[in-house]
Order: structure tokens, then C-alpha cells, then sequence
């Protein structure tokens, strides 16, 4: 992350049937994005799903850790077997931001159930 955004936008504020640029088409994703969360959090500790949205493909990333002070709260706070946190990355003109979000399945059952292609890795 390049900086971090002051503004980050709090998902409970959007409307149910809203659309929303950044969380509509996340939310038809949302298994990897749960899985890859979960995996994340299992093998490197807390963190947060960075969403590469800036290319043509979009890549999803795992991040440990605190990108700086003001998401120290929200990462220490955050409860990984329910929620995600995400950062949407825009590409280097953009001020990156963390959302809070939950969802079913939840990120541990999205891990027990998505295959490793689906995760984007490969079986050795």
C-alpha cells in the first residue's frame, strides 16, 4: 500500500440493493476472496486481501501484517472466521483504503472448499 486512506468507507453504510463499483463484482468472487483470506491468516497471521483491479486481470494477494498505524485498530479488531478485511487497489494514482467485510461461506469454509485452481495455485 501506498499510503493509507483516511477515508476508508464504511460497507454498513451502503444500501442492500446498492451497487457499488469496487464491492459488486468482489462479492460474486467472494469464496476466493474468503479463502485466500483464510489461508493468509493460517499461514502468515493477520492481515488483509489486496484486490489488484488496476490491470486487466484481476490479482488477489494476501498482505500480514499492519500497513500503517491508522488500520492497526481495525486489523487487530477484525474477527478472520467471519470477516475480511480488503484493500481495492486502483494502481499507483489511488490512495488505498481497508473495508471491512463479511459473508457466506465464511473464510473457513470458503478455504475447505475451494480447489487449488480456483485459488490460483497448482498441485505438486
Amino acid at each position: 500500500m501506498r499510503e493509507c486512506n483516511e477515508g476508508t468507507e464504511d460497507v454498513a453504510s451502503i444500501p442492500e440493493a446498492a451497487t457499488h463499483p469496487d464491492l459488486t463484482p468482489l462479492l460474486y468472487n467472494w469464496r476466493r476472496v474468503a479463502a485466500v483470506a483464510w489461508e493468509g491468516m493460517l499461514t502468515r497471521g493477520r492481515g488483509f486481501v489486496n484486490i489488484d483491479v488496476s490491470g486487466s486481470e484481476t490479482v488477489y494477494t494476501y498482505r500480514p501484517g499492519v500497513p500503517c498505524e491508522h488500520f492497526r485498530e481495525l486489523i487487530e479488531g477484525y474477527d478472520p472466521e467471519r470477516e475480511v478485511l480488503l484493500c481495492i487497489d486502483h494502481g499507483p494514482e489511488v490512495a488505498d483504503g481497508l473495508v471491512r467485510i463479511g459473508g457466506w461461506p465464511t473464510p473457513p469454509e470458503a478455504f475447505a472448499t475451494l480447489g487449488v485452481e480456483e485459488m490460483g495455485g497448482t498441485l505438486q
